[in-house]
């Protein structure tokens, strides 16, 4: 609050203080040396004592949030008129008083899973930083106190927008600064450059990450090792011998424990709860049904799905030991499931109905009408949002990914950059990440930083039949071929 160009009035906390930049002496206007006149009230003239430095004191008295409207001369701050002079004050109420901010320009940078605050901080005085999702309702504190800014506040969803504002410690009444807004954003490399990585060339149809393992599974029984694993982030990979040798389609981490299914062979299940390294057949399973997919809810239950058999569905609630069978109600060549959100995803590539829905671990299903008749390979959920992949259509134009922001009940179609065998699809801190098996064109990969709304081509390293991808759920996607030379790449390519 500039009055003239000598002295400049500005609160801090509880007080007013006063700079003058004659001397740039700051002077306390709430303290007790503090000496006021109070020369007229609000629009009438300024009777010519005010202006006179020997003015009789009308009023004496300390400057304090609650005084009010009024207009006021700073007569005497610790030292005489003569060396002060005269100043016109026009001190607001209370509540005019708390929007004049402490804080001077409130900014907020948005980084990758964090955003730094920033402010003009005042001598003397504390702050406090409270932030939250802009979709929710209620602040909460990051940290401890601060003297000054600035504060990187950590731990944010990339892609989600949060609301930050600062307070004054201590104020009474509340002394807060306007709420400032930013949306952490995802490393630019994640999901747009790829490198491939050294791996046993075989028909890698599945891969998944936990616990900082990535282990894949193929589908061909005459391989020396149907399981491979890495633990150094994707770059190497050792074969690992299964329980027995069948067709495994798809493996999945959850609660410690890994399970992959088969569509052949005698034990058409198998787990690992050593990271990946052995892997046993568990001690009760369903018939031995064509098993594509499973899934984990990471709290020791699991769901897996096949396409032709009568119970297209089966679940475990003891982390893999025992199954049982599960009749959907819902014909569907089911060969994809997923969870997020306590809710259950599968999804068919044939069938009338081609989304069904669990709510309940997988005992009962709804089905869903999804906006396009497409021949449905994946589906996967992240940060609130559901996103399915196709890898045809009823026509070449047909929209080949679909979205859903409501627990899958309600899809969106989306149409993709390039028209191509989109198989598999995964989301990892703010980034979606597709693959394709074949394709018209050299991008077999594409991204979204936006929950699966718009997509962006990637080229990746080879023109292979991708068929799997998975994220470690932080800042890597690894995928995995059935063919070509490298049949595993990573995200982002290691720096050279």
């Amino acid at each position: 609050m500039e009055i003239n160009s000598d002295i400049v009035i500005e609160r801090v906390g509880e007080q007013w203080l006063a700079l003058d930049n004659r001397d740039g002496v700051v002077h306390n206007l709430s303290g007790p040396a503090a000496t006021v006149i109070d020369c007229v009230t609000t629009g009438q003239p300024i009777p010519a004592a005010c202006d006179d430095a020997a003015a009789t004191l009308v009023d004496t008295g300390i400057l304090t949030p609650d005084i009010g409207w009024s207009r006021r001369k700073v007569l005497a701050v610790g030292a005489t008129a003569a060396a002060v002079g005269l100043v016109t004050l026009t001190l607001p109420t209370a509540a005019m008083a708390a929007s004049v901010s402490p804080f001077g320009t409130v900014t907020a940078t948005a980084g990758v899973n964090q955003v730094t605050i920033d402010w003009n901080a005042e001598i003397g005085t504390s702050y406090q930083v409270f932030y939250k999702a802009s979709s929710l309702e209620d602040f909460v504190s990051f940290g401890g106190s601060v003297s000054s800014g600035p504060v990187v506040v950590t731990g944010l969803v990339n892609g989600t927008a949060y609301d930050f504002f600062i307070q004054v410690v201590g104020s009474d009444p509340e002394i807060n600064s306007s709420v400032v807004t930013a949306t952490p954003a995802p490393d630019p490399a994640v999901g747009a450059t790829w490198a491939t990585a050294t791996a046993p060339a075989d028909s890698w149809l599945s891969v998944a990450h936990g616990d900082g393992v990535w282990v894949a599974v193929t589908g061909n029984v005459s391989a020396t090792n149907q399981v491979i694993r890495s633990t150094d982030g994707g770059v190497t990979w050792n074969g690992v011998v299964a329980a027995q040798a069948n067709g495994w389609q798809s493996v999945a981490y959850g609660n410690g424990v890994w399970v992959a299914v088969a569509n052949s062979g005698d034990n058409r299940v198998m787990r690992s709860v050593d990271k990946g390294v052995t892997w046993t057949s568990p001690v009760t399973l369903p018939p031995a049904d064509g098993w594509l997919s499973v899934a984990s809810d990471g709290n020791g239950v699991w769901v897996a799905v096949n396409s032709s058999a009568t119970n297209r569905v089966m679940r475990s609630v003891d982390d893999g030991v025992t199954w049982t069978s599960v009749d959907p109600g819902i014909s569907g060549s089911w060969g994809r499931v997923a969870h997020g959100n306590g809710v259950w995803v599968a999804v068919a590539s044939s069938g009338a109905n081609r989304v069904m829905r669990s709510t309940n671990g997988g005992l009962d299903w709804t089905a869903i009408t999804p906006p396009e008749v497409m021949t449905w390979r994946s589906v996967a959920y992240g940060n609130g949002v559901w996103v399915a992949v196709s890898s045809a259509g009823a026509t070449l134009e047909s929209p080949r990914v679909m979205r859903s922001t409501n627990g899958g009940l309600i899809w969106t179609a989306i149409t993709p950059p390039q028209v191509v065998n989109w198989m598999s699809v995964a989301y990892g801190n703010g980034v979606w990440v597709a693959v394709a098996d074949g394709a018209l064109a050299n991008n077999r990969v594409m991204r979204s930083t936006n929950g699966g709304e718009s997509w962006t081509a990637i080229t990746p390293p080879q023109a292979n039949r991708w068929r799997s991808v998975a994220s470690d759920g932080t800042a890597k996607f690894v995928a995995v071929s059935i063919d070509g030379t490298n049949r595993v790449m990573l995200s982002p390519a290691p720096a050279p």
